[in-house]
């Protein structure tokens, strides 16, 4: 028997909020007490507070978008999503909830429902909508904005006029808000997917983003101009503890691969008559997973590298930019750059032997992380004691481990919650590392080669049970069926310019 993971971290106004799987705890800062405490039906796997920690909101796989009162967690509302979400905010009035989704929209929703007028008739009569038309309807919230891709982070300025998002498509947009049509300029220059992006609040007008790119970059997000770009692969890659590991049903091609569409009945669903809405659920159930008990780095094997979160803050007048890696058992830190510095920042770390799961800034020069504690280590060193919490401080220019607090020693104790093997594996800590990469081998920056034609191309998935050489039969397939269809096209063309050949000549030969 394990425990559940702290998922997410929130942290102010004198409180720490705790995500662990299906659990919402909030312990008080200073003397750690447990102030409230819930459980939820399923694993949550998106939440935010409020500004002024009035309001807790969080979402799961269920689709469920539930709004709690944060001094009881007593439930407020609950409404259904048309979509499973992969980011959640809070205006910063407290009024609004925005909620990115995996089909590429961003949805307002107000923070108390509001009542349907059920003394007007629904109108049921008329033509039905196209179905890209229906997929953007939602009773409950409405539409801000839509991109083509995964939304996988989404920030608003810090005048709450202008809505900055990212997705896996290597774009970002700077848009306006609420009126998200109103698109202002994009920051173009991302090579691989991004995940994550920040706005420092020292420097509101520049935007750190970061993802699969060898580097992160800086930019001034109202002119779309870059600022600096930072590498950081060569310190994180040495870190990197866990690697994808792709079903069958994900095929090793990123989520633009499998299958595609609709899957057909078999003829054993058919004859117990299985509707088709049970069928695609199961098929949606059966989400790319990462096995983490096989899917340990070795030496030979070649990770994913993906960023999972990146902050700026400022400590006694020292301005830092923190960051995360998925998978990744450190948490990386430099000096935030500045105009008239011209060398590119040093790097530094501090390792906690497991992969960081989130950070969040605590009182005063503390930073608060939670590790994945269930994780394979080895011998504990400083500052490593198998917990699933650490505290780290900046002291005298770098990160040192606190020992005691009582916050750490309540979150460690009463804070950790008891979950079954099969629970720890559905929580799928990882499932990131499959379904931002459209390919396993993505270019590196700076090569020019995009993810155009990726169906041409044969991926070749790291299994840790094979020799990693087998290719996938359904691309291949593709491949080879495109190959026939223009060789046939090739054939029809060249014969049909001997035919015409053939009737000049025969022409040639009736003249007189």
């Amino acid at each position: 028997m394990g425990s559940w993971p702290f998922t997410r971290l929130h942290f102010g106004c004198g409180r720490c909020v705790a995500i662990s799987g299906p659990h919402i705890q909030v312990f008080d800062a200073t003397s750690g007490q447990t102030l409230a405490a819930t459980r939820c039906a399923n694993a949550i796997s998106c939440s935010a507070v409020d500004e002024r920690y009035v309001h807790i909101v969080t979402t799961g796989d269920d689709k469920k978008l539930s709004v709690w009162e944060l001094s009881n967690l007593q439930l407020k509302s609950s409404r259904e999503l048309p979509k499973k979400a992969t980011v959640v905010e809070i205006s910063r009035d407290g009024k609004t909830i925005l909620v990115a989704d995996k089909f590429g929209d961003v949805f307002s929703y107000p923070i108390d429902p509001v009542t349907a007028d059920t003394s007007v008739p629904a109108q049921s009569s008329g033509p039905r909508p196209k179905e890209s038309q229906a997929s953007h309807e939602n009773p409950h919230g409405s539409l801000v904005l839509g991109h083509a891709s995964i939304i996988t982070s989404f920030r608003l300025s810090h005048d709450g006029r202008y809505i900055i998002t990212a997705d896996r498509d290597e774009h970002i947009r700077v848009s306006r808000y609420p009126n998200g049509y109103n698109i202002e300029r994009y920051c173009l220059g991302h090579q691989l997917f991004i995940s994550t992006i920040c706005v420092p609040a020292f420097d509101p007008s520049s935007l750190i983003s970061g993802g699969g790119d060898p580097s992160m970059k800086i930019w001034d997000w109202m002119s779309g101009d870059l600022k600096f770009h930072i590498p950081v692969a060569d310190t994180v890659r040495p870190f990197l503890k866990v690697r994808e590991r792709r079903n069958k049903w994900h095929g090793g091609q990123g989520m633009s691969g499998g299958a595609r569409g609709r899957k057909r009945k078999t003829s054993e669903e058919r004859a117990k008559g299985i509707s088709d809405k049970a069928i695609m659920e199961s098929h949606e159930s059966n989400k790319p997973s990462v096995d983490i008990a096989s899917a340990q780095c070795t030496s030979e094997e070649d990770p994913v590298f993906a960023l999972a979160k990146v902050e700026a803050f400022e400590f006694n007048a020292e301005k830092l930019l923190i960051f995360s890696a998925i998978g990744g058992s450190a948490l990386f830190y430099c000096i935030y750059p500045s105009e008239e510095a011209s060398d590119i920042p040093s790097m530094a770390y501090i390792d906690f032997a497991t992969p960081v799961l989130d950070f969040v800034l605590g009182g005063g020069c503390q930073v608060l992380v939670s590790v994945d504690a269930a994780w394979p280590s080895p011998p504990p060193q400083e500052g490593d004691s198998g917990t699933a919490v650490r505290l780290i401080e900046w002291v005298a220019g770098e990160f040192k481990f606190v020992e005691t607090s009582p916050l750490l020693t309540s979150m460690n104790g009463v804070g950790s919650k008891a979950a079954s093997s099969a629970e720890l594996k559905s929580l799928n800590l990882y499932s990131d590392l499959v379904l931002l990469p459209k390919n396993a081998s993505g270019p590196e920056e700076g090569d020019g080669t995009g993810d155009q034609d990726s169906d041409m191309r044969t991926e070749i998935p790291m299994d840790s049970q094979g020799d990693g050489k087998e290719q996938h039969s359904k691309v291949v397939g593709r491949h080879k069926t495109k190959q026939a269809l223009l060789r046939k096209q090739l054939d029809k063309s060249s014969s049909r310019s001997v035919s015409d050949g053939e009737r000049e000549s025969k022409k040639i030969k009736l003249d007189p």
